[in-house]
């Protein structure tokens, strides 16, 4: 054996294995360990919001809205099913390049609307936090990046068919 001969480095560019299970469920492909979770919850009491949307393989498990100052209380009853709506939503999310942002975990004021998207792939759990009310996050100095914003306009969108409503924004 040559010790002098050139090794071929190994490259330090994996695949992303979250990102790959996206792209499979952007083509339909059903995968029962891939799951995408929106939570927005905050406000002050007699005030408060709360919007839940969970998916998992390629179903909508859970969509509900719960929000006091305008009187909306819904939860989906189009559980199961909805191959074509998750197909969309993943192909959006790759295209949002949400993936790529760490927004880490910021300190939030006491009623704050925040935002937490997740993404999750058997043990592999990707999250992000943000201030989901625009005045609250400019005011605490946490405007989300735009990547975060395109993709919590998204899953809005997404729980609003879901949930049959035209818009489920606070």
């Amino acid at each position: 054996m040559n010790d002098s001969a050139k090794r071929t480095p190994e490259s330090l560019d994996r695949d992303d294995p979250v990102e790959a299970a996206l792209l499979r469920a952007s083509r339909g492909e059903a995968d029962d360990d891939l799951a995408v979770e929106f939570r927005v919850a905050g406000g002050v009491p007699g005030q408060h919001y709360r919007l839940h949307l969970a998916t998992a393989g390629g179903r909508l498990e859970r969509c509900s809205l719960d929000c006091a100052m305008s009187d909306r209380h819904r939860e989906s009853d189009r559980k199961g099913a909805e191959s074509d709506l998750m197909a969309s939503m993943a192909k959006r999310l790759l295209g949002t390049e949400v993936l790529r942002v760490n927004t880490g975990s910021p300190k939030f004021l006491p009623d704050t609307l925040i935002g937490v998207i997740t993404i999750k792939l058997g043990d592999l759990t990707r999250r992000i936090f943000f201030a989901a009310d625009p005045d609250q996050a400019a005011v605490q100095g946490l405007q989300p990046p735009g990547p975060v914003l395109a993709a919590a306009d998204l899953l809005y969108e997404v729980a609003a068919r879901a949930l049959d409503m035209e818009d489920v924004r606070p």
